[in-house]
């Protein structure tokens, strides 16, 4: 048994940060995740992006608890005014928008925006100690500040000031307002893009509009062609003579097109068929230059197929030529965007076994832009365990089973190793027989060095938990045994100590004779208690019983301490042999949710099952008691506990409760822990 009172000071705040550390990590967590999620409701909150802006800066005011938060644009250290975009101030310290003022660029403001462009971190000052122009008279103390790059304009400055003291932000504080400045960059590029949208929309809603066409009818052999009245309004004239011309051929065509028309309407005349079609530019009376597209055909002929009469259209294509070059440009950001996200587009045809890559797929390939899309090129570097799983996908997509998506590694000519990520849509013909697959594929090799570095921390984190674990069942079961063999025979000797006087019929007064008889009863309820203790901080049959025999005393014990709430128990499989690690995670969660039951729940009956499931073994604790809502934090650590208990063995962890319906706890712990895998002894790329 330790005995704290000999440690040393250093040894005692070392075990008070072993016990303190797990909580605070979860209230780190609490604090990062609440904060991004006011943040992020205050982002999503409106289309407007100044009041968005202005809501965010006051959010984080509020969440910080800062006297000012700000953004510069342009973040520019060469401007002569420091230039606040945005800002929210506490009543007491008001800021630059709030005084109607413009700061001027000091050199310690222009340093201190230099240090913040120079870097992807928040960077701190202590403005007054430093000699900032502008820090006595807005009263700043203290600030914290850093750049924002979004994908257009220039950049941001997002910053905080702290006017009633000097303050020193936090690790966790930091890392808070360097995400928030992350989110703030992404709604800065979503307003972009948002507007990029808009414009898109309305150049499409003018080319709808434009759908007005005018018609003309042409008398081939009389030289007359009539023009409807749209087609006044078209070029802007007022001449009442122009709703008849000689031919079809705008009277206000371009010069350079004219020759082009009329051979092309020759041409339909003496040996064409079908529908006359021209595109050419005219002049309205305005001097303004259109596209039209003519469109016509013979409706009479002589019997030797002359023709006699033409009718047509004259439709205004000026908006759809807009439309092909905003085409050309949205293709061009679609190439860019695609780049930037290390994103591909493909398609395979089922039929034809042929495929299609986009520029940005073979650059993530590394397959030369004019080599052939053939599917045998992506197999010759496939990972060899991918193949199979890859041709089963495309399979299942052919016959409807399920929709193609996977992620496999791709082998680099390097000798690295890529993670495609690709999903499609199944397109099917007029009979529903599946034709060709359409997809995109993305490069997530970042996302999964990420991923496996996540994993190996999280790895170290359960194995830190499990020794902590070790360490203290390894410290309940010494206190149990000093607890049994020193206080318990101190007690006893007590108790027998007692008895010799009272068994020796040594004549007593009464009161002398009540005490004896109080310590022989305070000495045997002192040593019931010991047991009781020793029993809950580490019971004895841990290690001597099978968990199977444990969870059967464990339950006999329980139901003594409570005879109203009845129990059942079965097992399943062989359950014999199972390591230390597992009985005892399996026995404290086992505890928790026996207390859970009568304590809080108010059960009634309760159904324990210990099955062996395969190279697993599974632990279920239902009752029928009140049940809970899972939406509703819960003050308690129990289910916590259990959960991280179960997590340290790669374990899984359920519970399913609703209010007044019982709760459901079930556990399932593998019998053999999973080692770290590397990535196929490749670097990812």
């Amino acid at each position: 048994m330790t005995d704290y009172h000999k440690l040393s000071k250093e040894q005692l705040i070392e075990r008070l940060k072993l016990t303190e550390s797990k909580e605070a990590i979860y209230k780190t967590r609490d604090y990062f995740r609440n904060g991004l999620e006011l943040v992020s409701t205050a982002v999503t909150s409106t289309f407007d992006p100044d009041e968005m802006l202005q809501q965010t800066v006051s959010v984080v005011r509020t969440l910080f608890g800062s006297d000012r938060v700000w953004l510069l644009y342009p973040g520019d250290p060469d401007a002569n005014f420091v230039n606040v975009k945005v800002e929210s101030t506490s009543p007491t310290y008001p800021g630059a928008l709030d005084k109607g003022e413009n700061v001027p660029m000091g050199p310690v403001e222009k340093r201190f925006i230099q240090r913040a462009l120079s870097t992807h971190e928040p960077v701190t000052g202590l403005p007054i100690r430093e000699g900032m122009h502008s820090a006595e008279h807005f009263q700043i103390h203290s600030q914290i500040a850093m750049a924002i790059h979004p994908e257009s304009g220039d950049p941001w400055l997002f910053g905080m000031h702290q006017c009633d003291r000097e303050r020193t932000w936090s690790a966790e504080e930091q890392g808070l307002f360097k995400a928030i400045g992350k989110r703030l960059t992404e709604a800065l590029n979503v307003t972009h893009l948002r507007r990029e949208l808009q414009r898109s929309e309305r150049r499409l809603t003018l080319a709808l509009e434009g759908a007005n066409d005018a018609i003309w009818d042409w008398d081939v052999e009389a030289g007359s062609c009539y023009l409807s009245p749209r087609w006044a309004t078209m070029i802007r004239s007022d001449k009442s003579h122009t709703d008849v011309a000689a031919t079809p051929c705008p009277e206000t065509i371009h010069p350079d097109d004219k020759a082009g028309f009329e051979q092309a309407l020759q041409h339909y005349l003496t040996e064409g068929s079908g529908q006359f079609e021209s595109e050419c530019r005219v002049w309205d009376y305005g001097q303004q230059e259109y596209w039209i597209l003519t469109r016509g055909k013979a409706v009479e002929r002589t019997s030797s197929g002359k023709v006699l009469r033409m009718v047509g259209t004259y439709s205004d294509i000026t908006t759809r030529k807009s439309v092909e070059n905003a085409l050309k440009d949205s293709q061009a950001r679609l190439r860019k965007a695609q780049e930037i996200a290390q994103l591909g587009s493909w398609e395979y045809n089922l039929i034809t076994q042929s495929g299609y890559w986009s520029e940005e797929l073979r650059r993530i390939l590394d397959i030369d832009q004019a080599a052939e899309a053939r599917p045998e090129s992506v197999m010759d570097r496939l990972h060899p365990d991918d193949r199979e799983h890859f041709l089963q996908g495309i399979e299942d997509a052919r016959l409807d089973i399920k929709p193609y998506e996977m992620t496999c590694r791709i082998l680099m000519p390097d000798g690295g190793v890529r993670y495609l990520h690709s999903k499609a849509e199944t397109f099917r013909d007029g009979n529903g027989r599946p034709t060709r697959l359409v997809g995109v594929a993305q490069n997530i090799s970042l996302y999964k060095q990420q991923e496996q570095r996540l994993s190996h921390l999280l790895e170290d984190k359960r194995r830190l938990t499990r020794k902590s674990l070790q360490i203290q069942e390894q410290e309940r079961r010494e206190l149990a045994r000093d607890l049994h063999d020193e206080l318990g025979q101190y007690l006893t000797a007590i108790e027998l100590s007692a008895n010799y006087v009272t068994d020796r019929n040594i004549d007593l007064d009464p009161r002398t004779a009540g005490a004896v008889e109080n310590i022989m009863r305070a000495s045997r309820g002192a040593i019931d208690s010991i047991r009781s203790i020793t029993r809950r901080i580490r019971p004895g049959m841990l290690d001597y019983l099978e968990l199977e025999d444990t969870v059967r005393e464990t339950l006999h014990n329980w139901h003594y301490c409570y005879p109203n709430i009845d129990y059942t128990f079965k097992t399943s499989g062989e359950i014999k042999g199972l390591p230390e690690d597992i009985r005892v995670t399996l026995y404290r969660i086992l505890q928790e949710s026996l207390t859970n039951a009568a304590k809080h729940a108010r059960a009634k009956s309760v159904e324990v099952s210990l099955e062996r499931a395969g190279n697993s073994i599974v632990l279920v604790v239902s009752d029928d008691g009140e049940g809970m809502d899972k939406l509703v934090p819960s003050d308690g650590v129990g289910i916590l506990g259990m959960e991280e208990r179960a997590a340290t063995l790669h374990g899984e962890f359920n519970i399913h409760s609703n209010p007044a319906q019982g709760t459901c706890i079930s556990v399932k712990l593998p019998l053999e822990i999973p080692s770290r895998q590397d990535t196929c002894g490749k670097e990812v790329c």
